[in-house]
């Protein structure tokens, strides 16, 4: 019911041109409030449970039990994007696996530590669900920043670690951690509002967030989906090797 709910309204040639004109397409009001504070409930009890720091887990089974394991298909994000990557890849990438991160910022300065950290993502299209996102006045709040110059959607994966390499490398960090720099790039800012759904070619897209104070918890839900290197050995390789690392600090923060 919910999932029919989000469907039945939405325009989804109007959010392929908000994509492909602005960076980035927002959904107003895609959870009510009580919704909202459900989940928002659900990560202060999590990061309650790791004194030590919380940074969120990667794969839907350590979301198990949790209100947010099968999201994707209550409220239709995974139909969504399986609606909108023919428009985006051209019919080009067949995967349609979703690939879901809770991200959270809280403790031992992970806020400041994962700031201006720029990168592309491995999946063609991403959504992104803010359930907690801080309102503080000196601004530290994470805020979204995306690029709108947008490399190629391609499937060469020697071509994907070079371009990859080049922005992902700690000079190139350190330079995009520069104001004006970032003013120079026309980075744009995106201020994070829960209940609202962004979707953004996270593949094309080079994108990071500001700051956020360790004394305030950020914590966002990604859908990532469609893998344009799904039969790539190596590529899955890495995938599992993350989902183990963040398994593993997880464990250690308890």
């Amino acid at each position: 019911m919910k999932e029919l709910t989000q469907r039945r309204n939405l325009d989804f040639k109007h959010i392929i041109n908000k994509i492909k004109s602005d960076g980035m397409a927002e959904i107003d009001n895609f959870l009510d409030e009580d919704s909202v504070e459900k989940l928002q409930k659900y990560i202060f009890e999590e990061i309650n449970n790791q004194p030590k720091g919380y940074m969120g887990c990667v794969g839907k089974k350590n979301l198990k039990g949790s209100p947010l394991e099968n999201i994707d298909s209550e409220y239709g994000i995974n139909s969504i994007l399986e609606s909108l990557l023919p428009q985006i890849s051209g019919n080009k990438i067949k995967d349609k696996k979703l690939y879901q991160v809770l991200r959270v910022l809280f403790g031992e300065n992970q806020g400041l530590k994962k700031a201006y950290k720029f990168h592309y993502d491995a999946y063609a299209l991403t959504a992104l669900l803010p359930i907690l996102i801080p309102e503080r006045e000196d601004g530290m709040n994470g805020d979204f920043l995306y690029s709108m110059q947008r490399r190629k959607l391609h499937q060469n994966f020697l071509r994907n670690v070079i371009e990859k390499f080049i922005i992902q490398n700690s000079i190139s960090q350190f330079f995009l951690s520069k104001s004006f720099i970032r003013k120079k790039l026309n980075l744009k800012v995106c201020r994070l509002k829960p209940g609202k759904l962004y979707i953004f070619s996270g593949f094309q897209t080079i994108h990071g967030n500001s700051p956020c104070s360790p004394n305030s918890p950020r914590a966002t839900v990604l859908f990532h989906y469609a893998d344009p290197f799904s039969q790539n050995m190596c590529f899955k390789l890495v995938e599992r090797l993350n989902i183990l690392r963040v398994d593993l600090k997880r464990k250690i923060g308890k």
